[in-house]
This record gives structure tokens, C-alpha cells and sequence, in this order.
């Protein structure tokens, strides 16, 4: 019974979490809120919900993308993709950067970017941010000092996935100074021969813009 009145209590905390970043930012279009809602339900019911399969939620906006080549020259390989975090744009912080970014990376790579989130196991967080982690493959950053997300970072990347962080940690409407902790962590990747990739992202005159490079 318990896990029932819990199951219950998830899906309506996703509605509500869902509600709040759809609520902040340039506003979807109809189509865009329709495929949201597809994103969404399946996110409740249980489903895998890779980021790049819902690129329709940005239906109506025009996009700009650069440094296409670096991706293409990655077809079939895995990388650690760095991106700025910028609040800018269509839902709320920014957060069509995930549906963007791993649309052109699966594109053009084959590979599905599996993407840090930050997540506070001792909060309501938990009900909302655990099962969205789990359906989109994120690898759940959950304590403080990082340390498990870490290693679970480095384990995605020798397993040969992709993995995406932004290094600011929080969202800005500017750039703001990395994580010292992000320094280390790119740091070791680059020893290992990893590539790292840099995106620049940012939102402006209705228009999404993603420029890569090495």
C-alpha cells in the first residue's frame, strides 16, 4: 500500500515539477507543449525518455548550430561534453539546452548524451528528480562533495558513454566561474585520452544557438 500512495504521490510531484519549468522562459508552442506532454507522460509512466527522441518540444524556434564537423568526426564514439549554463530561453533555466544538445549529438555522434543532475536525496527533490534521472539515464549527482557522482561519471566514460556536465553547476542569465570540483574531474578525463567537447549555448531573437568544438 505504501508504495502505491507513493507511486500516486510521485506522478503528481512530476506534474507539479513539470508545471513549474514549463511556467518560466520563452513559452512553447502548441505543438512544443503537446510533445512536452508526450516527454511527461511517459517520464510518469515508467518509460525510457532519452532527451533527443522529443525535439519537438521546440517546435517554432529557429536554431543556429556550429562546429558540426567535431561532432561528425566523434560518429560512433563517446565523449565528455561541456556546456555553459545559461537560464536564457524556451522552459524554465534554460533547459531546452537538453533537448537541443542531445538531438544534434545522437545525430551526428549515434550516441545519447547521458547528463549529470544535481539531486538532494534528503529533500521532496528526491520524488521528483529520482524517477526523471532514472527515465532520461542521468547519472544523479546527490551529495554534497560529489564524490559518488564522480566516480559514477568516470564509470559511464570508461564503459564508453557520452556523458554532458556543465561545469557552472547553477544556471545564469551570464557566465559565471565553474566548479573547482568540475576543473578536477575534466582534468582527468583529459589524462585518459577522453574527448572533451565545449559547448557554447545561448538564446536569443526566438533563434537556439549551439556552437561545439575541441
Amino acid at each position: 500500500m505504501k508504495e502505491v500512495v507513493r507511486g500516486w504521490i510521485q506522478r503528481r510531484i512530476i506534474d507539479l515539477g513539470t508545471h513549474y519549468v514549463l511556467a518560466g522562459g520563452d513559452q512553447l508552442t502548441d505543438l512544443g507543449k503537446i510533445n512536452f506532454q508526450r516527454f511527461k507522460d511517459n517520464i510518469k509512466s515508467g518509460q525510457a525518455t532519452p532527451f533527443s527522441e522529443y525535439i519537438g518540444v521546440l517546435d517554432g524556434f529557429n536554431h543556429s548550430l556550429d562546429g558540426l564537423n567535431v561532432l561528425e568526426s566523434l560518429k560512433g564514439k563517446n565523449a565528455f561534453f561541456l556546456e555553459n549554463h545559461t537560464a536564457d530561453g524556451p522552459i524554465r533555466n534554460g533547459h531546452w539546452k537538453l533537448f537541443a544538445t542531445s538531438y544534434v549529438v545522437k545525430d551526428k555522434t549515434g550516441k545519447e548524451i547521458r547528463w549529470t543532475y544535481g539531486q538532494n536525496k534528503s529533500t521532496i527533490q528526491e520524488l521528483f528528480r529520482k524517477p526523471v534521472a532514472e527515465r532520461i539515464n542521468a547519472i544523479p549527482i546527490r551529495e554534497k562533495n560529489g564524490t559518488q557522482g564522480v566516480r559514477d561519471i568516470i564509470k559511464a566514460l570508461d564503459s564508453k558513454d557520452s556523458v554532458g556536465l556543465f561545469p557552472e553547476g547553477n544556471c545564469d542569465k551570464k557566465l559565471i566561474r565553474g566548479n573547482p570540483k568540475a576543473g578536477g574531474l575534466i582534468l582527468y578525463v583529459a589524462k585518459k585520452n577522453i574527448p572533451i567537447v565545449a559547448i557554447a549555448a545561448w538564446f536569443e531573437a526566438k533563434t537556439w544557438h549551439l556552437s561545439f568544438a575541441i
